[in-house]
């Protein structure tokens, strides 16, 4: 039970990075938020690369560049 329905087994959702607690208006791209500025971004509300066993492999090489 998530949200008030009931979801199927083996569901993958994509909440984390939509959520307007955090983000305004998180279903544009707004570069603002992504600058160094004083805009702070919440801890494990923003992961690019993924996590655990599907994190992109491409992540060091992307951080270097």
């Amino acid at each position: 039970d998530l949200g008030g329905k009931r979801w199927e087994t083996n569901t993958t959702f994509f909440i984390q990075h939509e959520s307007p607690d955090f983000w305004k208006s998180p279903d544009q791209f707004i570069l603002e938020n992504f600058k160094k500025s004083d805009h702070k971004i919440v801890k494990n509300t923003y992961s690019p690369f993924g996590g655990a066993i599907r994190i992109c492999p491409g992540k060091n090489m992307a951080m270097v560049e």
